[in-house]
């Protein structure tokens, strides 16, 4: 059982159904789209796609 902070990290939909070959890891080509897809955000945006928003304390 997690404590209070603690994080539990659990297996998404989609690992699940791979585990159980209801569907297919992604493929070399959709992994050097995905890696296209980010650089073009961060050019964009500034940031990594998945990057969190600091707390900023005082």
């Amino acid at each position: 059982m997690a404590t209070v902070g603690e994080v539990t990290k659990k297996a998404s939909s989609l690992q699940r159904r791979i585990a159980a070959g209801k569907a297919e890891p992604i493929s070399d080509r959709e992994r050097a789209q995905l890696q296209e897809l980010r650089q073009v955000y961060v050019r964009r945006f500034g940031k990594e796609p998945d990057a969190r928003p600091v707390a900023k304390t005082a």
